[in-house]
């Protein structure tokens, strides 16, 4: 079995124990749990069984905070700041406010060819949300209800 092991921390483990105590989540609780096990020199198995996570779902716990750190690895979402400044963003509501977009794809190519700048349909979803900005288009009805 390939041995997972951490060669180097990316947070000391008082970190983790405080992020650990402030946790509200029980499984993410027995995550942190485990890490602090494993970086206090306990072995693989041994925390798995100690912190009552899965080893499997501790292997890829050691896979993904290596890779991206403690948040990502406890699967929170990470955000990333927002392609448009302030002022688009200002600019993009107010345009909204005088000529609303009939569509999302509508949204996303006046952005494209105001800003340069190039959403998919996923993303210009979660800014309109952010922006609080709705779209005429509304979907239709079934006939039944």
């Amino acid at each position: 079995m390939r041995q997972y092991q951490i060669t180097e921390w990316k947070d000391s483990i008082d970190t983790l124990r405080e992020l650990w105590q402030q946790e509200p989540h029980p499984d993410k609780q027995r995550k942190l749990h485990a890490l602090i096990l494993l970086q206090s020199g306990m072995e693989l198995d041994e925390a798995a069984s100690i912190s009552c996570v899965p080893l499997l779902m501790l292997q890829q716990l050691i896979r993904s905070y290596q890779r991206m750190g403690i948040y990502y690895a406890l699967g929170y979402r990470v955000h990333r700041e927002s392609r448009l400044t302030l002022e688009q963003q200002r600019a993009l509501i107010a345009h909204n406010l005088q000529e609303p977009f009939e569509t999302l794809a509508d949204g996303a190519a006046w952005i494209a060819a105001q800003f340069n700048v190039n959403y998919a349909v996923s993303s210009i979803r979660a800014l309109f949300a952010r922006l609080g900005i709705q779209t005429q288009a509304q979907r239709g009805r079934h006939p039944l209800s």
